[in-house]
């Protein structure tokens, strides 16, 4: 049996209804235009049936038919038309989801059936069933069913396997004495739920860590017995991580995995990492994360996964520039440490030593070396380790959807593997644009066509007046895009988490103050429930951090919360974890949301296709689609377009088509390869168009080395009709440019002072970049590129001590250089600096263009004002302090904002400000440190770092109290203690008074970072 268009057609149909009831249609005016659903009951059961003999038979099966029996069922499920059938259709739904190849959406949907209440009238089969979906392996007893002793020997033997592993043919054997007594005395029913046990028996003991570790890890099954019996530790592989051990990932093989979202990534990684642990390949594994909040969420979910196992010990090394933090990759033991790809380039610079222990490397999110600086920077630190690392050592690239992973994996190893997980989706992402008052679903690979229709989802009403109002305004308006998304995300938020996606987090703030008016506006009753103790306490965050007078506190206090680059870091990760344990339902993000965050989103309401002025990447978009219907929590969610234009303008649909098609994702290029393109794309402004305006190679090199302000650049070359509107794009990008050459010139410094004579065609060579330049002319154009920067370097004549030290500044030689001067020139000064407030003030000359690139920081006009926010900054003083201090000025034609403020303070000082410290610190110290003198000006880089005022507060929010309000309050409870080991035995000894504090903040800092302290101390 195979659904034909009829079956297709009532199966979009049964989805509309579904869809029409989550979004609250009234029941009268739910359309029914063909069959009721009811009528693919025959089908999918017959479908069903088809399916587990041949299972049984051990024949191929349509997985995709299967695919629509579980849509299908899942569907039902919500169209509040099930009356009696509700456990028989979640159970069976549940199965057919099992049997596609979903287990995720299979244990969602067990996990809704009701066992004290489930009679299927199967004699007791059906509940059996359900035991073995659920996978708890206990034993039970059966007592009113005639197959009473095959179902509990049934039960024994599937619990003996799974907790030892052994009995797989006893276990098959007791399968098929059921089956052949239900076929001779059963009913249909009974025959029916029979095979459907016997066909997820078979597939879930062909799924099993037992069958699957040792044969693809290429150990015995000994080694595993701990580990598969340990409680946490997975069952069964997923699709995904079948096909990673298929591949020979496991085994050790290099390999590049393209995974989408809640595919099993963490226990991926952690089977790799185990794996090479239980073959005695590895003593440390490095995982290098691009962002401090993917860093966090992995150490977190790592202390999980090795919780109990003292053996191993887990590491997160902080972002702090100190050289001493290399020693962590001394440790004795398993070890692993998770890194950003900064820190591990700036430890390199150092001491290169420690790498020969390295046995494993993982990079995630390893598509974002091209992303700007950063990019630059991955790709110089991949070259560079692809030289030191022992040869053959296990290199696992995790990345997003990309069209060119043949080629990344090729760079990184000649044995190098690629998975491509694209295709195993777990759960389904229903897409929909807005039409009018209605929602129109699509297909997943075409916008053009339309699967199903969810009409009469938005209802206009009239809103209450203020002040000397006269013009009536509604809600939603229909022509309105913000005011559509509000409606339909706060709406929804009553039930499920919704998240709106903005392009841009300036586009934020003014978002969240249209939400507050209306807010304010809406009667009683159309607001969801009073907020949860939780968000109280995320309030209290925001307003200790950001105060009460801003947008973000406003929204929080209705229960709704931002996310974006410009909000403490404390608050964003009090708000994931509220969202991940479902305390939060209404988010506004940016593309923060898909950094590697997990969260358990239903509604994704996309309000823009843009990304500041550019379309959003394809990979961009399925990455944040992937936080969309968390496998395991759900079975599906809905990304809905809520720009108003798309309906009727066919170049945004076309733009949808790109986004939505995987195949068609971008390539993941060097950014390198930017640097050699003689021209620069601007937009401009007025007539909203781009034009290309030309500069050569030879000409950007020369402007860098002769240190030109971008912006004296841009007035230079944009000149003619127009010049104004395109100059300030021309600008950021020229300024971009100068980043990555700066980039370039360091790691050019640190190669010249470690070597007689650098061959640069031989080091260019192992770049990305130049492996997969189109051209041989581009290839020349990047070793030329290097070449200049070598004879710059060279021409000044540096001993190589010195040019090495130089290079631990991380910044360009010109930089360094001029770093160096003022060091020299005050050094006595800086030697006898006895406060931060002080050393500040010292070095205030230094705080220019060429030390902080964002203009954001040295474009302030007032710089004795941005001086005494500094100070105050390192005294602890909060965000709305600050703001307080540098409210009324301009910076370009923007009038200074709170999130200016957080972006001037942990955007700009917390990171350039650190670097520039630890150039400070490189030249200062020299080889042979005085101890004292380096511990206090390291004292002094942290404090400028985070914004605290002495070093108990500094080591409560490394260890990962990182909030700077309640670092300062629980300081209060440890004076004098300064190192991390101290601070650990300490908090035991104050449980209670710790407690007490963090009971007044969110549960973040007490659930994932106190417990977690407790047990590593």
């Amino acid at each position: 049996m195979k659904p034909e268009a009829k079956s297709i057609k009532i199966l979009k149909v049964t989805q509309s209804l579904a869809k029409m009831l989550e979004f609250d249609v009234p029941e009268e005016e739910r359309i029914l235009r063909t069959e009721p659903p009811e009528k693919l009951f025959t089908l999918v059961i017959g479908i069903l049936g088809d399916v587990t003999r041949r299972i049984i038979k051990k024949l191929e099966i349509p997985e995709e038919d299967v695919l629509f029996c579980a849509r299908f069922f899942d569907s039902y499920k919500n169209t509040g038309r099930l009356n009696l059938l509700d456990d028989y259709n979640l159970l069976i739904g549940a199965v057919a989801y099992y049997l596609s190849n979903s287990p995720g959406s299979a244990s969602v949907l067990v996990e809704s059936v009701r066992e004290d209440d489930l009679n299927l009238e199967g004699e007791k089969i059906e509940h059996a069933l359900y035991w073995l979906l659920k996978g708890k392996y206990n034993v039970r007893k059966y007592e009113d069913s005639i197959y009473r002793n095959e179902l509990e020997s049934f039960e024994a033997k599937t619990s003996f396997f799974f907790n030892s592993g052994s009995g797989e043919e006893d276990l098959f054997d007791i399968c098929k004495a059921l089956k052949e007594k239900v076929d001779c005395y059963g009913s249909p029913r009974e025959t029916f739920l029979c095979n459907l046990l016997y066909a997820v028996c078979i597939l879930k003991v062909k799924n099993s860590c037992w069958k699957n570790l040792p044969v693809f890890s290429g150990l015995p099954k000994d080694a595993w017995s701990f580990i598969i019996k340990k409680k946490g530790f997975i069952k069964e592989l997923w699709p995904a991580q079948r096909k990673i051990g298929e591949q020979g990932v496991f085994r050790g093989a290099s390999a590049v995995l393209q995974m989408p979202t809640s595919a099993g990534k963490t226990k991926s990684t952690e089977i790799i990492i185990r794996s090479a642990f239980l073959a005695n390949r590895i003593d440390l594994a490095v995982i290098v994360a691009p962002f401090r909040s993917l860093c966090h969420e992995i150490k977190n979910d790592f202390f999980k996964c090795f919780r109990g196992e003292k053996d191993i010990t887990i590491d997160e090394i902080t972002d702090a520039l100190i050289s001493e933090d290399a020693n962590v990759f001394l440790n004795e033991g398993k070890h692993i440490v998770i890194v950003t790809p900064e820190k591990l380039y700036y430890l390199l610079t150092q001491n290169k030593e420690f790498v020969s222990r390295v046995g494993l490397v993982i990079y995630d999110e390893g598509h974002q070396f091209d992303a700007g600086k950063r990019g630059v920077t991955y790709e110089l630190l991949l070259t560079e380790l692809k030289q030191l690392l022992v040869k053959d050592i296990q290199i696992v690239l995790v990345s997003a959807v990309i069209s060119n992973a043949d080629e990344i994996a090729r760079w990184l190893s000649p044995k190098c593997v690629v998975v491509h997980g694209s295709s195993n989706l777990p759960t389904r992402r229903n897409l929909a644009y807005v039409d009018g008052a209605s929602l129109n679903f699509f297909n997943e690979k075409n916008v053009f066509e339309n699967e199903f229709f969810a009409p009469r989802i938005i209802r206009e009403k009239n809103l209450p007046l203020k002040g000397k109002e006269r013009n009536q305004r509604k809600f939603p308006d229909l022509s309105d895009s913000d005011s559509i998304t509000f409606y339909l995300a706060l709406k929804q938020s009553q039930f499920k988490c919704v998240a709106v996606f903005m392009g841009k987090k300036t586009s934020v703030r003014p978002f969240l103050d249209y939400i507050n008016d209306i807010y304010s506006r809406l009667p009683l009753e159309s607001k969801p429930p009073c907020i949860k103790d939780e968000q109280i306490k995320i309030l209290n965050i925001v307003n200790l951090n950001l105060g009460t007078d801003n947008a973000l506190f406003k929204a929080a206090r209705n229960g709704i919360f931002a996310h974006h680059a410009n909000i403490p870091q404390g608050i964003r990760l009090s708000v994931e974890n509220a969202v991940h344990e479902e305390l939060v339902n209404f988010l506004v993000c940016t593309t923060t949301l898909a950094q590697g965050v997990n969260l358990p989103i239903k509604n994704l309401f996309v309000l823009s296709l843009y990304q500041d002025k550019e379309p959003i990447k394809v990979r961009d978009f399925h990455n944040l689609m992937g936080r969309v219907a968390r496998s395991g929590k759900m079975t599906e969610g809905n990304v809905i377009f809520t720009d108003v234009e798309i309906a009727r303008d066919g170049r945004k649909k076309l733009m949808i088509n790109k986004m939505i098609a995987p195949e068609r994702a971008e390539r993941c290029d060097s950014m390198i390869k930017e640097l050699i393109k003689e021209f620069i794309d601007c937009y401009d402004s007025v007539v909203r168009r781009r034009f290309s305006v030309p500069i050569k190679l030879s000409d950007l090199l020369k402007y860098y080395i002769s240190e030109k302000n971008a912006d004296w650049v841009a007035n230079e070359i944009c000149k003619g009709e127009n010049a104004s509107s395109v100059r300030n794009d021309f600008s950021k990008i020229l300024q971009k440019r100068f980043n990555y050459l700066e980039t370039i010139d360091n790691f050019l410094c640190n190669c010249c002072g470690e070597v007689d004579e650098l061959n640069v065609i031989e080091l260019v060579n192992k770049t990305y970049a130049y492996e997969n330049c189109s051209s041989q002319e581009d290839r020349d154009k990047i070793v030329y590129l290097f070449e200049i920067l070598k004879e710059n370097i060279l021409e000044k004549k540096l001993e190589k001590d010195r040019l090495k030290r130089l290079s631990h500044t991380l910044r360009g030689l010109n930089v360094a250089l001029s770093v160096e001067k003022f060091v020299n020139d005050n050094r006595f000064i800086l030697e006898n600096v006895e406060s931060c407030q002080s050393f500040v003030s010292i070095i205030s000359g230094l705080f220019v263009e060429k030390f902080f690139p964002k203009k954001i920081f040295y474009g302030y006009p007032n710089r004795e004002k941005l001086l005494h926010a500094i100070q105050c900054w390192v005294n602890g003083n909060s965000y709305a302090y600050l703001f307080d201090i540098l409210k009324d000025e301009v910076i370009g034609s923007r009038k200074v904002t709170l999130e200016h403020v957080v972006e001037i303070f942990d955007g700009c000082l917390s990171y350039d400000g650190s670097v520039l410290v630890n150039s400070i610190v490189e030249i200062l110290i020299g080889d042979v440190p005085n101890q004292d003198l380096l511990k206090k000006i390291q004292l002094y880089q942290k404090q400028i770092k985070y914004g605290l005022p002495n070093i108990e507060s500094i080591v409560l929010y490394e260890i990962g109290f990182c909030d700077r309000t309640l670092a300062l309050k629980l300081s209060t409870l440890f004076k004098g203690i300064e190192t991390k080991e101290d601070m650990l035995r300490q908090l035991l000894v104050d449980d209670v008074k710790v407690k007490r504090i963090l009971s007044e903040y969110p549960s973040y800092f007490e659930k994932k970072v106190y417990e977690r302290l407790l047990y590593k101390s």
